[in-house]
């Protein structure tokens, strides 16, 4: 007759990065940074464990879900905040929240904004998606989002908007550690130049003059989708 071997049942917690050892009856957090475990101690509950964890990926700048999220930056009637890796939210409307609220999100940190992604079965592959092309739907071949204010984590329906390619770049603000400060500006021995695409505007002594001479240019070809020049207390050049 062979002998009966009781193992202790090992406890179970939903808490990211929390590890019971039940030799020792204490709680581990650990992780896998650069392809290694690593030991970020022991504690005497799960809950001290998961906090733990958490401190460990804020402190790295880790893209990884947390246990206990920041609280969303504020309250905005009719919307609803998800929350994504990095401590990152999403704004997103009442009416869309509960269907993409069950997806798990990841942060992508883009110059000066960031986007959201999941992934979604698609036939049978499994593709990483946007959340503001989810929240679109499908749009044809060669378009793409635009975000109207230019913030990633802005995914209310109100905000987004169907567009080309060099119609959202248009959007985009002026890149720093250019010549001018102003977006289509730029310096040519001591004369302004604004610009616009390959197309030359016109050459002026003021700087400000210039960006006013492609804030004028830009607005009667594209429209809402461009991005204005303002001078230093926010008025549109």
């Amino acid at each position: 007759m062979g002998i009966l071997i009781y193992k202790k049942k090992m406890k179970k917690t939903k808490l990211v990065g929390a590890y019971y050892k039940p030799k020792y009856n204490h709680w581990v957090a650990k992780i896998i940074h650069n392809n290694r475990e690593v030991y970020i101690g022991c504690y005497k509950t799960e809950i001290e464990a998961a906090i733990a964890y958490d401190a460990y990926v804020i402190e790295h700048k880790l893209n990884r879900r947390i246990n206990f999220p920041i609280e969303p930056p504020i309250t905005i009637p009719n919307t609803r905040w998800i929350y994504s890796t990095l401590n990152k939210w999403a704004l997103v409307d009442d009416y869309n929240y509960e269907w993409l609220n069950q997806y798990k999100w990841h942060t992508m940190l883009n110059r000066k904004t960031y986007y959201f992604l999941t992934l979604i079965l698609v036939g049978d592959k499994i593709v990483n998606t946007f959340m503001h092309n989810l929240v679109t739907g499908e749009i044809e071949e060669g378009k793409q989002v635009d975000h109207r204010d230019r913030n990633g984590w802005n995914n209310m329906d109100t905000n987004m908007r169907v567009c080309t390619l060099y119609e959202n770049a248009i959007n985009k603000a002026a890149i720093s550690g250019c010549s001018s400060k102003f977006k289509g500006v730029h310096k040519k021995k001591n004369r302004w130049i604004a610009r616009l695409g390959t197309k030359q505007i016109g050459s002026f002594k003021v700087e400000k003059e210039a960006a006013s001479a492609y804030n004028k240019k830009v607005k009667e070809k594209y429209k809402e989708f461009a991005w204005l020049n303002k001078d230093e207390n926010g008025n549109i050049l």
